[in-house]
């Protein structure tokens, strides 16, 4: 049996949550060094489904961008199933101790997709959401870079800025290239790609909590005029005793000198 699918391979996808009420979170975490490896691969699967052969949580492609490695694909599902249901940082221990690598390399990137139809139930909502995005990853764009742990060498290639703050703009630069930070190509996802690959599982989960909490916020705030990264890290504040994970958010802001509240 190949554990390993080719780079088109989709399944039919197994939410974990609901589609419309849930922000949910699709994983594609690259890990790079370590081989091509089927029985790597075996190893990660039975971790992340408890059976390799299943796809309960996640499935495993060849990807062409990497030297010696695979990328990670997770099913659509909540952070909090993420942190309760799926063993990442188990997965990343294996990964570690087998040779593999991900922050470290020039080649791994960790993509965040998300259901963009949570965003808003008509078009006129779903495009204020994504253009309060648009405009927040503009005008916080060096923030954003810190964040992610990209050098501009990397952004250059796979996950550049739109430069402008018009969304019916950035779906006409879209069309042409699916490389900005936030892709919005896919008829039922947006993808942020600006994040580089990581192996940390702290790391890992405070760039889920991230997306997580920037969703809800645009589409909390997309008729507020205040795009500004305090206003942001004030809505983070307010949500983080209802939501554990964002203390690991906020430790991180901090280790990146980034929580300037």
């Amino acid at each position: 049996m190949n554990y390993i699918h080719s780079y088109s391979y989709k399944p039919k996808p197994r939410l974990h949550g609901h589609w419309k009420k849930h922000v949910l979170l699709g994983v594609e975490l690259e890990v790079d060094y370590g081989g091509e490896d089927e029985y790597h691969a075996r190893q990660v699967l039975t971790i992340l489904n408890g059976d390799p052969s299943s796809k309960k949580n996640a499935y495993i492609k060849h990807d062409g961008s990497l030297d010696s490695g695979f990328e990670i694909v997770s099913q659509p599902a909540t952070i909090n199933y993420h942190i309760g249901r799926i063993k990442w940082k188990e997965a990343f221990e294996y990964l570690l101790n087998a040779g593999y690598k991900s922050a470290s390399t020039h080649t791994c990137g960790l993509h965040v997709h998300f259901n963009c139809i949570f965003l808003g139930s008509s078009e006129k909502e779903f495009l204020e959401a994504e253009g309060k995005m648009l405009v927040f990853f503009e005008e916080n764009w060096e923030k954003i870079l810190r964040f992610s742990r990209r050098t501009q060498k990397q952004v250059n290639r796979y996950c550049r800025r739109y430069g402008h703050s018009n969304i019916k703009k950035a779906y006409e630069d879209n069309n042409e290239s699916r490389y900005f930070a936030i892709n919005f190509q896919n008829p039922a996802t947006d993808e942020i790609r600006v994040f580089r690959g990581t192996l940390k599982y702290s790391t890992f989960i405070a760039t889920l909590s991230f997306v997580h909490n920037l969703v809800i916020y645009c589409k909390k705030n997309k008729n507020n005029p205040d795009n500004s990264w305090e206003s942001f890290l004030r809505f983070v504040s307010k949500h983080n005793s209802r939501n554990k994970h964002n203390e690991t958010l906020i430790d991180y802001l901090k280790s990146r000198d980034l929580w300037t509240l």
